[in-house]
């Protein structure tokens, strides 16, 4: 189901365009990681019924529009999208999608499709438990859910601003909340080249707002038993007992696109063969803002790609790159 508004004001100045949408899908075909001893990768399976619900939006606007040539357009977009796994087939409440290093992407029933699943810190009341002679966190008895990689919203934003033939055009992308696995942050936390493996100059220290479990009894007192940072970073993560560990924010704010053109006058070619010039210079992915809590990846950047189940994985992949180049134009 799907509504769509779209209107115009002020003799086409504003261009603003709505779109609410309620999608059910019946028997969603995904593929589905198989056993090596199959001798297959993956097979396709219907693996259940999945909503996806939102908002689209879309507004243009042109504050500046001259007689003499001179113009400005300022755009924008936003989307925002709720996804929720209904049912899966066969009675299952869950079925994998793909994973790495202990953690998997997993559809669930009541989760948004694509939810990490893996072992994390064990909480009590919001209180880390750690073990009462080592102070290191302790790893939940089984996998638990943790967040998703899908984003709560999607939005643009930019302006092109034009005289007679020469034209500047600005493009910013952002993508707000949502997770990704960093095997970045897992290589730099094992080797001690993370920030976070420095807190107290690699002295011993107690866990924040940590406590311990008295006995086999359902009673936890405060703890005050420093760990060895060495043994946490090495011995536990390194050990990859609790991936969840290394999930990181997956927001951020990018200078996507800058690029400066120029279309020739057609007085200037009116009596050749050519329907149009122009030229320019561009640059791509110019500058990346990050949540403070990621000093790891760019969260653009994924190992299993934009259209693959199992997103939100940054597999060792290589950094994003700044792209500049030139062009030249002709039409006929």
């Amino acid at each position: 189901m799907r509504w769509v508004l779209t209107y115009p004001f002020f003799k086409d100045r504003i261009m603003f365009s709505f779109t609410y949408y309620n999608d059910y899908t019946h028997n969603l075909i995904s593929q589905i990681p198989t056993p090596p001893s199959s001798g297959y990768q993956a097979q396709y399976e219907n693996v259940g019924d999945i909503s996806n619900k939102g908002e689209e939006i879309s507004l243009r606007g042109t504050p500046i529009s001259t007689k003499w040539g001179l113009k400005w357009d300022l755009f924008g977009t936003y989307t925002h999208n709720v996804s929720d796994v209904v049912s899966l087939n066969n009675g299952v409440q869950q079925v994998s999608l793909g994973g790495f290093s202990g953690m998997n992407i997993v559809a669930a029933v009541g989760h948004p499709y694509g939810t990490f699943y893996s072992s994390d810190i064990t909480y009590w009341n919001g209180h880390a438990v750690v073990n009462e002679s080592t102070g290191l966190p302790v790893p939940t008895s089984k996998p638990v859910y943790e967040g998703t990689y899908q984003p709560k919203f999607i939005a643009s934003w930019g302006t092109d601003l034009s005289y007679k033939g020469l034209k500047l055009h600005v493009l910013f992308t952002t993508k707000q909340g949502g997770e990704y696995y960093s095997e970045t942050k897992a290589l730099l936390d094992f080797n001690g080249n993370a920030p976070e493996t420095v807190v107290n100059g690699r002295n011993p220290y107690v866990w924040n707002n940590s406590v311990y479990q008295v006995g086999t009894t359902g009673n936890y007192v405060k703890n005050t038993t420093p760990f060895q940072p060495y043994n946490y970073w090495v011995n536990v993560l390194g050990q990859n007992e609790m991936p969840a560990q290394f999930l990181v924010n997956a927001s951020y704010v990018k200078l996507q696109e800058i690029s400066l053109s120029y279309k020739i006058p057609t007085r200037y070619y009116k009596n050749t063969c050519f329907g149009g010039l122009e030229a320019g210079m561009f640059g791509n992915n110019l500058i990346l803002w990050t949540a403070k809590s990621n000093k790891y990846d760019d969260p653009s950047e994924g190992t299993t790609g934009a259209t693959s189940n199992a997103q939100g994985f940054n597999f060792n992949g290589r950094p994003s790159m700044k792209n500049f180049g030139a062009f030249i134009k002709v039409t006929f």
